[in-house]
């Protein structure tokens, strides 16, 4: 299996961090091209040591996108990089966020950034911008409003508002509100509701009550199937304005790495009978765990990691973790499944 060393013209640290990884990154799972857009989009970028991307399972089908969470402290975001980005409505939220006397600072623990790589790019795109809820909030409808008040006008808000509180209020014993996400670059002027802690029992009744009322096949075959090879999931639901959007997804998660149980393999064999992910793809989703060090990579990484390093001596090691985040699985009612699979690095020490 063929590993692309696609070069960028600039050496950041965010495009370093990036090239750590890249000899890692099988041409099946993400081509050159698509690495090609991903070096275009992190040279623009600052750098952040916890990302990753999201790919298509499907054979045929190439598009990688990139996410990653903001670090949270002062600076980690340079002062200068908004104005360029023109990005005002990220940078409301990040500064409200790193202010631990604000709602959004209390209540929300992650912050974190989508961005779609469709086609090559000549300016940075809109981003789509994800929050955390610290599961130790009560109701998180108050920072929720906080954080619509920031992304939408007062009047698609108001709507909205409306939609989530009753989602919240339809929440079974030990249902969540994870995160809310708003993916800016796209046309529908709505919000990703993310629920956690539901049991697949849960899943058909909660939709009825919030108003999803469609008839899937796909949503009966997901129920059934995918809870053999699921240590817990996430259900995604799309918001648009005071309506539920007909998609929904499943964050499929598994707690093991696929060296230390069966499950990674079970989960990605049941996407394979499904015909939705590439017997390639499968391979090389699985080959990605790692680690990477920084004395063998020594000529790549961030100079921001290597002044830590150095200060670190021998008390610490300075590694780069390469991980599997989640499966995807969305469903559209009469159009069938996709499957994504989420794999990140993140820049550490141990």
């Amino acid at each position: 299996m063929p590993l692309y060393t696609v070069t960028p013209d600039q050496d950041s640290d965010a495009v370093n961090g990036v090239k750590t990884v890249a000899p890692y990154l099988p041409s099946s799972l993400v081509p050159a091209s698509a690495l090609a857009n991903i070096y275009a989009l992190v040279e623009k970028l600052p750098f952040l040591p916890f990302a990753g991307f999201e790919c298509r399972l499907e054979a045929g089908n190439d598009q990688v996108d990139y996410f990653a969470n903001i670090p949270r402290f002062e600076g980690s975001i340079p002062p200068e990089f908004f104005p360029q980005a023109n990005w005002p409505m990220l940078e409301g939220i990040y500064r409200l966020w790193l202010n631990n006397q604000s709602r959004i600072g209390r209540d929300i623990n992650e912050l974190g950034l989508e961005i779609d790589l469709a086609n090559a790019m000549d300016k940075l795109p809109a981003p789509g911008i994800f929050m955390a809820v610290r599961n130790t909030v009560s109701d998180p409808c108050p920072v929720l409003y906080d954080a619509l008040d920031l992304l939408f006008d007062a009047d698609l808000s108001a709507e909205l508002k409306q939609n989530i509180q009753r989602c919240v209020k339809a929440l079974p014993k030990g249902g969540i509100v994870s995160h809310l996400g708003a993916m800016l670059s796209r046309k529908s002027r709505g919000i990703r509701l993310n629920i956690a802690g539901l049991g697949f029992d849960d899943v058909q009744s909660y939709l009825a009550a919030i108003g999803w009322n469609e008839t899937s096949a796909e949503l009966d075959h997901v129920l059934k199937n995918y809870r053999h090879y699921t240590d817990h999931f996430v259900l995604c639901i799309d918001l648009l304005g005071q309506a539920i959007g007909p998609r929904i997804g499943f964050e499929c998660y598994v707690h093991t790495a696929p060296a230390d149980g069966p499950k990674w393999e079970q989960l990605m064999q049941q996407l394979l009978r499904d015909d939705i992910c590439s017997g390639q793809k499968k391979a090389a989703l699985l080959s990605w765990p790692g680690i990477a060090e920084y004395s063998t990579h020594a000529d790549t990484w961030p100079i921001n990691q290597r002044s830590i390093s150095a200060l670190l001596g021998s008390y610490g090691l300075d590694v780069c973790n390469r991980t599997l985040n989640h499966i995807k699985l969305s469903i559209i009612p009469g159009l069938g499944m996709q499957a994504k699979g989420y794999f990140l690095y993140q820049y550490r020490w141990i």
